[in-house]
């Protein structure tokens, strides 16, 4: 989310939420793989599906071995076991759901098979999720990577917004959250999820903290006379103040009626490390960001910032999406193997699919 003079707004029209429609979540998509590490993600998404009045979708995908061979079918008694066990998994959760209030007309329930990233993503779009609700590690546990390969490969293709939890039980220690932290970059991009941040934040009594980072200069090859380096400076201090003013404005237009608004102006050279180090000082218990920036690029589900807190955070995190559907849809094609799923993973965190001859 670049920061440039021009892109901190001080009177934004009225109309902010047009290009995420409305920027309403009615559906939401919650994936469970009968693990504690993706049960974890269900009180996280009992936040926004009581807060938004929304139906819920419970999925869980049994996972087809990989390839066509007769040896790696799997026995017709032991898959059918294992269906049965999903099914009783399925029923058992949503009884519990039940049980703490939601409705029986509120809760659907699904059970499939293949691919689970290609099964996901496929459900998510014939359900029309507004949401997707994924854990940072499943069945397999953690591993090198921060992010789970499923979850990577649903990231790079699924619609709509995500709601991504980490497997750190520290950072699941308040639920609902009680401090709400969002980054704003002056862009109407950022400020669209100025108003779901604000109903979520009154429905769960959190305290939002609104964040705005100044890209403090940096000497370089570029940037290393003295009077260079003091002009870059004083724009920085320039729009330091700005910003402040910016931020005043959004708390009076959006968080009026929060339980708290706590306001935050960083200067530093690296903004994604930033967000997160100033999450982490303040004890923030949900990030929220849009899917972009002030720069978008249409082909990439995410910009910069929200990738790298989806690799490196550890804490909860919402990216809500700015693009309309039919944008995002018509830059990137549903991955048909592996090597498409591949490429749109690369290109989900930063890197592009390589093009073809």
């Amino acid at each position: 989310m670049p920061n440039t003079p021009s892109s901190i707004s001080p009177t934004p029209p009225a109309d902010l939420t047009a290009g995420r429609q409305g920027g309403l979540i009615r559906h939401v998509l919650v994936c469970l793989d009968r693990s504690p590490l993706a049960e974890a993600c269900l009180p996280q998404a009992r936040s926004v599906v009581d807060a938004f009045e929304a139906k819920l979708t419970l999925l869980h995908v049994m996972a087809s071995p990989e390839g066509d061979q007769p040896s790696m079918r799997p026995d017709a008694l032991d898959w059918e076991i294992t269906r049965r066990e999903s099914e009783r998994y399925r029923a058992k959760i949503q009884g519990e759901l039940e049980e703490q209030g939601l409705s029986a007309q509120q809760i659907t329930t699904e059970v499939t098979e293949g691919r689970p990233a290609e099964r996901i993503v496929t459900v998510a779009r014939e359900i029309g999720a507004d949401l997707t609700v994924l854990g940072g590690h499943g069945e397999g546990g953690t591993s090198a990577w921060n992010l789970g390969s499923t979850v990577q490969q649903v990231l790079a293709l699924v619609p709509g917004s995500i709601l991504l939890v980490p497997s750190d039980p520290e950072s699941l220690r308040n639920v609902p959250a009680k401090r709400v932290m969002v980054a704003v970059d002056g862009s109407l991009r950022t400020q669209s999820v100025l108003p779901d941040v604000a109903r979520l934040a009154r429905f769960i009594g959190a305290v939002v903290v609104l964040v705005h980072v100044v890209p403090e200069p940096t000497r370089t090859a570029l940037l290393s006379d003295e009077e260079d380096l003091r002009l870059a400076t004083a724009l920085a201090a320039r729009l330091e103040a700005k910003a402040e003013a910016y931020l005043a404005q959004l708390e009076q237009r959006f968080f009026a009626e929060a339980p708290g608004v706590q306001t935050l102006v960083l200067r530093q050279s690296d903004e994604r490390r930033a967000l997160l180090e100033a999450a982490r000082r303040l004890e923030v218990d949900l990030l929220v960001l849009a899917a972009h920036g002030a720069t978008c690029d249409a082909e990439r589900p995410f910009g910069s910032v929200t990738a790298y807190a989806m690799s490196h955070g550890k804490l909860p995190l919402l990216v809500l999406q700015d693009l309309p559907a039919s944008d995002r849809e018509s830059s990137r094609q549903p991955a048909n193997n592996g090597e498409a799923v591949h490429a749109s993973r690369r290109a989900a965190f930063g890197a592009r699919p390589m093009e073809g001859p």
